[in-house]
């Protein structure tokens, strides 16, 4: 419980807005006035007056299972563009939860077409409906306890996750098992289609006719199935396609009269048929389905749309000489309006979860695990919802142990090659006193080259750690692959200093001090060595490195000398106002290559230096490895390859 005086004090000196509420304790606001805070406006604004009050709840060190967008470049249909977009992604959960938010448990969440539209279009967040069951509860909450099955009320995008944050007056809880969880997962769906009909048809008597559009839906199976249940007949309206006769039988089993196309007109053919036009349309489409469904109503007839799927065209003017009436009507606007609404759909679940147990009310659904999210889009059924099943907490909690464990494996590893690799370096660099170690290049040719990938590795390690994964993955494309040391005469393992951090200047901040132009001029210095080995390749070459040395190939390819293309693992440019002012070659292709789960360069950060990047350079993308951290494994050196060929000339 706060501490309610410190509350108050802190009330009236950070929220002034509070002073005209009436119904709470008095404080002195430290100005002579009195100001009046109610319990609930304490307890409500949590972060400014009782922040100090209440102790968070650590949630645990786990990631959330989700769908994410990718920034790459998506052409084609809407399935086509949607799977080009989308991605697995494992998102950390913060680290606490506040005042009544609540961690929840998403165990199933359906595919709708918004989703579909969202991926295609690059919006980063998918999903818009779930069920689930809540497993940790936030201090002051009331309502929910661990355990409650929910469902979310608001209109939150996002529920394509395995954990989710949620403030407990955007959930509401249901009953558990109250139906099948992929009908419960459908709840929006059930509960508008059975709310429409309860409120609109009460003037309908058995045998009159209700116009459906968009009748394939999932809200328009419902809908039909009601209708059937009263004994109202339903003319349906669909969308022409390959699949029209398979629609059409499956909505005529589930009882539909008629069904129509779009390109039928639907007023004409009900007057040749000499049939009493309906009084009542539900459509899901919108815009100028709206005017299609209204010209087949009889005079005093009303059209009410669920959707907004579609622009508005058209001429309603005939439509008013007819009194048709248009009205809208959204579920979550209509929760919004009234508390006691929430106990109303309360209600209307239950009586739906009745008709879908009884086997009275179906939807075509089909099951698939949220990792499956691409294979499921590539096999779509018509007329079907496809609903998928999340992760549970344990599920995710036992593959985070994993991931650590083979974390734990790799360091292992990676400690046995360090000390493999310093017995190694002595001999790569031994040579005559006539030549430095600084000058020595790793080679590794095949017979008859077509192209050239010159190699900067990153920070602390040696060119031959990599020998054996290049080789493998470019010598059957016969690229020669050449990888440089630094040209330092104080460290061969890197490029330039690390010591105090500035070099992160260079790349982001700004490029003010001495010592970062020193870390520039050594960029420069190992850019102009890569430059020369540049000019002795008579084939196409490519450049590329990891972190640092991904950022000296960068600094090269658009500084030093032209090459066919720049691919930088892990590794940002310098400064965009570095590169306006010395870049050369500003149509050389750039590729950023970064690992989905890299934790010193993040696929956030590389998207807003591709951004800046692409101010100078138009041929600039990136490319997320997925799975990928902040190392070199024989995943991102294909991806890497992949790169290669992307830019390669049509003729190689």
């Amino acid at each position: 419980m706060p501490r309610r005086r410190d509350a108050v004090d802190a009330a009236a000196r950070e929220s002034p807005r509070l002073a005209n509420e009436h119904d709470g304790i008095k404080s002195n606001a430290g100005n002579g006035e009195s100001m009046v805070v109610t319990t609930e406006s304490l307890l409500n604004d949590k972060k400014n007056i009782a922040a100090d009050s209440y102790e968070k709840v650590l949630l645990p060190r786990v990631r959330s299972t989700t769908i994410r967008v990718t920034p790459s470049i998506a052409k084609g249909d809407l399935l086509k563009r949607a799977a080009q977009r989308t991605e697995v992604h494992y998102r950390k959960l913060p680290k606490h939860l506040d005042w009544k938010e609540c961690l929840v448990n998403v165990r199933s969440a359906p595919l709708t077409l918004p989703d579909l539209r969202n991926a295609a279009d690059g919006t980063n967040d998918l999903g818009c409906s779930c069920v689930g069951v809540v497993e940790t509860v936030g201090p002051g909450t009331s309502l929910l306890k661990e355990g409650d099955w929910v469902v979310p009320l608001s209109d939150t995008m996002g529920t394509f996750s395995s954990l989710r944050v949620w403030d407990e007056k955007d959930l509401l809880k249901i009953e558990r098992d109250v139906m099948p969880v992929e009908y419960a997962a459908l709840w929006r769906e059930l509960a508008l289609a059975y709310h429409l009909l309860e409120t609109e048809a009460s003037e309908l008597k058995a045998g009159d006719a209700v116009l459906i559009s968009a009748a394939n839906g999932a809200v328009g199976q419902i809908l039909i199935q009601l209708c059937r249940l009263v004994k109202l007949r339903t003319l349906c309206i669909v969308r022409k396609s390959d699949a029209f006769e398979d629609t059409k039988a499956w909505l005529e089993f589930l009882g539909a009269a008629r069904v129509f196309c779009y390109e039928d007109v639907v007023a004409d053919e009900l007057k040749r048929e000499h049939s009493s036009l309906p009084k009542l349309a539900f459509d899901g489409v919108g815009g100028s389905s709206s005017l299609v469904l209204a010209e087949a109503l009889a005079p005093g007839g009303s059209v009410v749309t669920y959707g907004s799927l579609a622009p508005v065209r058209g001429d309603w003017s005939e439509l008013a000489r007819n009194r048709i009436t248009v009205s809208g009507f959204s579920l979550l606007s209509w929760l919004k309006e009234d508390r006691k609404n929430r106990d109303k759909l309360k209600t209307i679940l239950t009586q739906v979860a009745k008709l879908v147990n009884a086997q009275k009310l179906r939807v075509s659904t089909t099951d698939a695990p949220l990792h499956a999210f691409h294979r499921a889009l590539s096999s779509l059924e018509p007329n079907t919802k496809v609903v998928f099943a999340m992760p549970s907490l344990q599920e995710e909690l036992t593959r985070e142990a994993a991931r650590k464990q083979s974390m734990q494996r790799e360091k292992e590893l990676q400690r046995e090659r360090a000390l493999a690799l310093d017995a190694a370096a002595s001999r790569l660099f031994a040579s005559p006193s006539s030549s430095s170690k600084v000058d020595q290049v790793l080679v590794i040719d095949c017979p008859s080259p077509t192209s050239t990938l010159i190699w900067c590795h990153g920070n602390g390690e040696l060119a031959q750690e990599y020998a054996p994964m290049f080789r493998k993955v470019f010598s059957p494309m016969n690229v020669k692959v050449v990888m440089p040391a630094p040209p330092t005469s104080s460290d061969s393992q890197k490029w330039f200093d690390l010591e105090d951090l500035s070099w992160s200047k260079v790349i982001g901040g700004s490029c003010a001090t001495e010592a970062d132009l020193a870390i520039l001029e050594q960029i420069d210095a190992g850019a102009a060595k890569v430059a020369a080995l540049v000019e002795q390749e008579a084939n196409d070459v490519y450049v590329s490195g990891f972190a640092q040395g991904g950022c000296v190939a960068l600094y090269a390819a658009l500084c030093r000398a032209r090459t066919a293309g720049a691919m930088s693992l892990g590794g940002p440019p310098v400064r965009v106002e570095v590169l306006k002012a010395k870049a050369r070659f500003p149509t050389t292709p750039v590729r950023l290559l970064c690992g989905s789960d890299d934790e010193a360069f993040s696929v956030q950060s590389c998207e807003s230096v591709v951004g800046g990047l692409s101010e100078i350079v138009p041929d600039a993308r990136l490319e997320v490895v997925a799975g990928g951290r902040h190392d070199v494994s024989l995943t991102e050196v294909e991806a890497l390859a992949a790169a290669v060929k992307a830019c390669a000339k049509p003729s190689q």
